[in-house]
């Protein structure tokens, strides 16, 4: 199964022309995420401190009570297409702000070849066609954006004070990203015991209110356990320690890379305490951090209520506070949840007081909330940040007739012009058709077949954004051969849509 996603995802490209990480970035997240979602283990999502990936967008208010959003009466509009050359290639480096810029950030413009690290550069666009960057350097430093009343909040890493240590810092630009001014973020992780080694991946997000600004940290040690409990061992990470998993049945019920996997729970035969592992308090491996701080005042470090194993997706502003979502494991081989937390100030957090639907991936821009049910393919959409929630909407019933959607075939995106799914359906002879469904009110859907308006033949679908005024769906086509036929590079192209008049 392994195999035949790397094979489904062009495992082998290797060149790149357009900017962006590219779709082997894009590749890899994709079959890491697909992979922990197939198999039993329960791992949580990491993500690279240095050039951590962008999934910043504004967000406004988080509400209290539990209600069904009334249903407005404004219909989705027509939505006229072009094809343009492709510019950044990934949903999660991008986010629209409130006067209509989406900002991406990626890598330095030509042809590249994915690495962790290669030079930042900040891109902006009001059309979706023309965009303009700006350097961040030859170290890639940015691991999240906001942006507020025309200033961009930037929150990294640099080199500390002393050899080998990190500093954690916020950057403020008041001329699109070209000069930065840097405060100290002061976050602190506990180290891990003595003799214990293992590699730490950090996530960091910042959201900016009227007055106040929040970052959140979160680092998880990752230990290697494969040489106590032995390699290709199935596990799962507890609180307490490491659960060894009999997956023998999980494998009976797989079925081919079409087929959408079926829930299993594997079997527990067993469990070893973490200090098997030399760990003498499991809480050093997940550790969580809020950072607070009102114009002119200091940094206060306060507490969040989140699960130990999640992993941080973004904090987000709000009307009325703030906003913070994490993605929680689940105990079967299908994805885990996202969870939603609210703050009126950033100091105190508690889950979103509302009866949120069950989703697994999420998008959120202004007060407009997506999430996805990959099990049920359904989306649910809030206009509120979570206060109400419009009755879900079956996606394949969006569809024509017969349609099969690929295994985790939805993915979503929202901004200020709207909510729109990208859909993957199986087509005859393995191949694939591509769907566009937008909505800007998440109740009235138009259903586009991207076959029908230029789509680029030999094309993989890539992503969608979401800007003020367009929606982009980015491709991957193939480039170049290899004597024997094979792909050797690829290029980027999108399909830009806007309302017609």
């Amino acid at each position: 199964l392994e195999q035949q996603l790397r094979d489904m995802l062009h495992q082998d490209a290797a060149e790149l022309v357009p900017v962006g990480p590219g779709p082997d970035d894009a590749r890899r997240r994709a079959f890491r995420r697909k992979r922990r979602m197939q198999s039993g283990v329960v791992m949580v999502s990491a993500f690279a401190l240095a050039g951590g990936t962008l999934a910043v967008v504004e967000s406004h208010p988080a509400g209290h009570a539990s209600q069904v959003q009334s249903q407005p009466t404004a219909s989705a509009a027509d939505l006229e297409w072009r094809t343009v050359d492709g510019t950044v290639s990934t949903q999660a480096n991008y986010f629209t702000s409130s006067s209509g810029v989406t900002y991406a950030l990626s890598t330095a413009p030509g042809t590249v070849t994915p690495s962790d690290n290669l030079p930042q550069e900040l891109y902006a666009t009001h059309d979706g066609v023309t965009w303009t960057h700006t350097s961040l350097g030859a170290t890639p430093w940015v691991a999240d954006l906001a942006e507020s009343n025309g200033v961009l909040y930037a929150v990294g890493t640099g080199p500390g004070s002393q050899a080998g240590s990190v500093d954690y810092k916020l950057g403020t630009s008041t001329d699109g990203g070209a000069q930065w001014d840097d405060t100290p973020v002061p976050v602190q992780f506990a180290p891990l015991p003595a003799g214990v080694t293992a590699p730490m991946a950090t996530r960091l997000a910042v959201a900016r209110g009227d007055h106040t600004t929040v970052v959140i940290a979160k680092a998880s040690y990752f230990p290697d356990l494969s040489s106590t409990i032995g390699a290709n061992v199935p596990y799962n990470e507890t609180d307490t320690g490491v659960q060894i998993l009999d997956e023998s049945a999980c494998a009976q019920k797989a079925g081919g890379l079409r087929a959408r996997p079926a829930p299993c729970v594997p079997t527990v035969k067993s469990t070893r305490p973490w200090s098997d592992f030399g760990v003498t308090d499991p809480s050093v491996l997940h550790q969580e951090q809020a950072l607070v701080r009102d114009d002119g005042g200091s940094w206060q470090r306060v507490s969040v209520p989140t699960d130990a194993n999640s992993t941080l997706l973004d904090v987000t502003a709000t009307t009325h506070g703030f906003l913070m979502s994490e993605s929680r494991s689940s105990t079967t081989s299908g994805p885990g949840t996202v969870a939603l937390l609210s703050s009126s100030d950033g100091r105190s957090w508690s889950p979103l007081a509302t009866a949120v639907p069950v989703f697994d991936q999420v998008a959120i821009s202004g007060d407009r909330i997506v999430g996805t049910d990959s099990s049920s393919e359904s989306v649910f959409v809030s206009d509120d940040a979570g206060t109400t929630w419009i009755p879900r909407q079956d996606v394949a019933g969006l569809l024509p007739a017969g349609s099969k959607i690929q295994p985790y075939g939805v993915s979503t995106a929202a901004g200020p012009l709207g909510v729109a799914a990208l859909v993957r359906v199986a087509g005859p002879a393995n191949s694939v058709r591509s769907f566009l469904l937008y909505s800007s009110d998440g109740v009235t859907w138009k259903v586009t077949d991207l076959d029908g308006v230029g789509m680029p033949a030999n094309a993989s679908s890539m992503a969608v954004t979401v800007g003020s005024d367009h929606i982009d769906v980015s491709f991957e086509v193939p480039k170049s051969t290899t004597p024997d036929g094979g792909v050797e590079s690829y290029k980027l192209e999108s399909l830009l849509a806007t309302p017609k008049a």
